[in-house]
């Protein structure tokens, strides 16, 4: 039985392991060319395999990249969370 706490630090921060699920789909699914594409259009400015996954982030970081990867990939927002299961 595994339990999990969520603590967030600030009303707007998530960990980074969402982040990090996100680079991880992308370069498997679309290959490293379109990671970068996506990361350039979110303003992320973190390094490939960069994203801790349990330091905080803030929201808006991980919408931008989601934003991005559905403008970059040609997808719906709704598709590119549907990824995810």
């Amino acid at each position: 039985l595994i339990h999990f706490e969520f603590h967030r630090n600030s009303a707007s921060a998530m960990f980074g392991w969402i982040n990090d699920c996100t680079e991880q789909l992308v370069i498997t699914k679309f290959g490293i060319e379109k990671w970068h594409e996506i990361k350039e259009k979110a303003g992320c400015s973190v390094k490939d395999h960069g994203f801790v996954r349990h330091q905080y982030y803030p929201d808006s970081s991980t919408v931008n990249l989601v934003v991005a990867a559905s403008d970059v990939l040609g997808i719906p927002v709704s598709g590119v969370l549907e990824a995810f299961g």
